[in-house]
């Protein structure tokens, strides 16, 4: 990878719901449609769907452009959201109606100044406000992830401006301090 490369962090466990199908989707199309090579993938994890990752990867030639990293212990894991340009979540709702909860690795990235990308299901909206700390995705849509992916890719300001923000919207509502407040503050109404 040189210094020009955008670095593309995906976390999670290899299932459906986590959508990285549909984040391969996308790299297939940022390069082989749109003809941009300086997008690189690093996928952090592991589990049942490795083997179809695999495969899509290998059928797409797309392996100079893929990296799994394994497993990454926790204390690990600030210098690969640090390292990443941009994390993405492409979340989706599986076909028994499980989907992502919060999305803590959005949190985590934010708390490291780096943007996010993540889909409009489950709890992502919560941590993701659209143009600010990140930019939402329709579930299951590989264009618009391309899209999207793109728009972070060709502007430099705009990620530190959206990393900045995650990071401060990380210690406004995400800390100890702030939770605890929050929590009182519904028993008190109670």
């Amino acid at each position: 990878m040189s210094h020009e490369d955008i670095l593309i962090l995906a976390i999670g466990n290899f299932i459906p719901r986590k959508g990285f199908t549909y984040l391969i989707q996308a790299l297939n199309m940022i390069v082989h449609q749109k003809g941009i090579t300086h997008i690189k993938l690093g996928m952090v994890g592991h589990g049942p769907l490795r083997e179809q990752y695999d495969k899509m990867i290998k059928d797409s030639s797309l392996a100079n452009y893929v990296t799994f990293l394994g497993f990454v212990d926790d204390a690990e894991m600030p210098a690969y959201y640090s390292a990443a340009d941009i994390l993405v979540l492409p979340a989706i709702i599986d076909e028994v109606g499980d989907t992502e909860g919060l999305g803590v690795v959005l949190l985590e990235a934010n708390a490291c100044k780096t943007p996010v990308i993540g889909s409009k299901v489950g709890g992502i909206p919560d941590v993701i406000e659209n143009g600010v700390n990140g930019l939402l995705v329709e579930q299951k849509d590989p264009a618009d992830l391309a899209e999207k992916i793109l728009t972070l890719a060709d502007d430099q300001d705009l990620r530190t401006q959206l990393g900045e923000n995650g990071r401060k919207i990380v210690e406004a509502n995400f800390n100890w301090n702030s939770i605890s407040h929050k929590i009182i503050q519904v028993y008190d109404r109670l």
